[in-house]
């Protein structure tokens, strides 16, 4: 089992493409083998209702989000070590399974920066 940390997911929907490409890869190659705790599940929260405040944004959002958490992600009470957006490795698949792909392309249309993505998770890019 992989424990990521919330910039994973949130680098999904990073403005920038080579960023965005490679946290879907990851999540993507990765398939059920990745495991996120319940504070980086609230961290990714706490980021869409505070940066994200138009009703319409977020409901493209929480609909992929929680086919993604359901499909590729296990919830978990606690986690140790995890891995952060900065340690990926670039992976060949980009290609979610269809329904969850329809999601994740409407739900572009919420972007984050890279600023806000290290403000909120202390990344570096």
């Amino acid at each position: 089992m992989i424990s990521i940390h919330s910039s994973v997911i949130l680098a999904l929907h990073c403005e920038d493409d080579k960023v965005r490409n490679l946290a879907k890869a990851f999540v993507v190659d990765n398939k059920g083998s990745l495991v996120m705790d319940f504070y980086n599940i609230g961290v990714c929260d706490h980021i869409i209702w505070e940066y994200f405040k138009d009703d319409q944004l977020q409901n493209l959002y929480w609909p992929f989000l929680d086919l993604l958490q359901t499909r590729h992600i296990q919830r978990s009470p606690k986690s140790s070590d995890f891995i952060m957006y900065n340690a990926i490795e670039p992976a060949s698949g980009l290609v979610f399974e269809d329904d969850l792909e329809a999601l994740y392309k409407e739900s572009l249309k919420l972007r984050f920066t890279t600023d806000l993505l290290d403000k909120t998770c202390g990344w570096i890019d």
